[in-house]
């Protein structure tokens, strides 16, 4: 196993090449992701340090291994100069440093290639969700937005919310249609039935699939986004940012903010829907949908829903373990309840 370890050598290395001065008190690990040895290449090796100081604010370095995919150094030199675009059209984010020229800074550390970036410390994380972040989140979604197509700022990387993606992390239709010869007699029905439906739906997407692509931040979960000093939505954390459609990153972040964050309230379809329906309101306060757009949010919403990983493959009751183990009551309970879904 890799595990990328940082000393006191190595860390004044780096604050020297982004001009930081000052003498560090203590280095906080947010988060680490270790690799397999020999696998260095294919999976990704990520260490946030939180670095603080005694007169001035913490800042954030991050190291990002690979070669491939949002690893590359190309990309993190995107996405940092996707979020610096914000910055400077006052969408709130954290600042990232430049060494030289360069916001992202190759190092060979322990014998491993990694990208290094630094950023300051952002305070007041959001930790639940209720109508009103909601609402804030779909307005600075969309400011986001219109930032990309005015400046036509590009990053060469798929996105995990692509509706058109073979793979994605919010639905799973091809896990689902893979598990036809688990089913027979009535849920054999309600399969091709949900299937026929699925593709009706997904049809009225159709449209979306030809459209230019912009550069989006990807990912806006609560732990990526903060309340301002103004009391407005910021945003950090971009290394999950991509090319999309924009109408679809709209519609699949709305979905993700109020179906897998924590929230104020309980939560239940309805509340979850309220909270979708107040997203695209603040959406729609700052960016325009066309009647065309409009018309497709509710099949939109309804593949989503019906086809939620959690209930395909990763809840502890899903449907994929329930075919492959027999459970044929559950099966049937799950069927149902894609059918409901999927019908709405």
């Amino acid at each position: 196993m890799i595990m990328l370890t940082v000393n006191k050598k190595i860390l004044d290395k780096i604050l020297s090449l982004y001009g930081i001065c000052g003498q560090a008190l203590s280095v906080e690990e947010l988060l680490r992701y270790d690799c397999e040895v020999g696998e260095q290449d294919r999976e990704e090796l990520r260490l946030i340090l939180k670095v603080s100081f005694g007169s001035k604010s913490p800042v954030v370095i991050k190291f990002r291994g690979g070669c491939e995919g949002r690893n590359a150094r190309p990309v993190i030199a995107q996405q940092t100069e996707f979020a610096d675009c914000r910055l400077r059209n006052c969408i709130p984010t954290s600042r990232y440093y430049k060494s030289g020229q360069n916001f992202a800074v190759p190092m060979r550390i322990e014998g491993y290639d990694t990208v290094i970036t630094v950023e300051d410390y952002v305070e007041n994380e959001i930790t639940a969700v209720d109508e009103q972040i909601a609402q804030k989140t779909g307005s600075l979604l969309a400011m986001t937005h219109n930032i990309s197509e005015q400046f036509d700022f590009h990053i060469e990387n798929p996105v995990i919310f692509d509706p058109f993606n073979d793979w994605n992390d919010l639905f799973d239709f091809e896990s689902f249609y893979e598990l036809a010869p688990h089913f027979a007699s009535d849920d054999k029905v309600l399969f091709e039935r949900i299937c026929d439906a699925y593709h009706a739906k997904k049809k009225l997407l159709e449209p979306l699939r030809q459209r230019k692509r912009y550069a989006v931040q990807g990912d806006l979960s609560d732990c990526n986004t903060f309340l301002s000093a103004n009391g407005e939505i910021g945003l950090f954390d971009f290394n999950c940012g991509g090319d999309t459609v924009l109408f679809g990153d709209a519609v699949m972040q709305g979905w993700f903010v109020a179906h897998l964050m924590n929230y104020t309230c309980p939560q239940t379809e309805e509340y979850s829907r309220r909270l979708f329906e107040s997203f695209m309101d603040g959406y729609r306060s700052r960016r325009s949908i066309s009647e065309e757009e409009e018309a497709m949010i509710p099949a939109f919403y309804s593949l989503i829903t019906a086809f939620d990983c959690r209930t395909i493959r990763h809840n502890e009751k899903n449907l994929c373990s329930a075919a492959e183990n027999g459970d044929g009551e559950l099966v049937s309970g799950l069927l149902q309840e894609i059918w409901r879904k999927i019908s709405e």
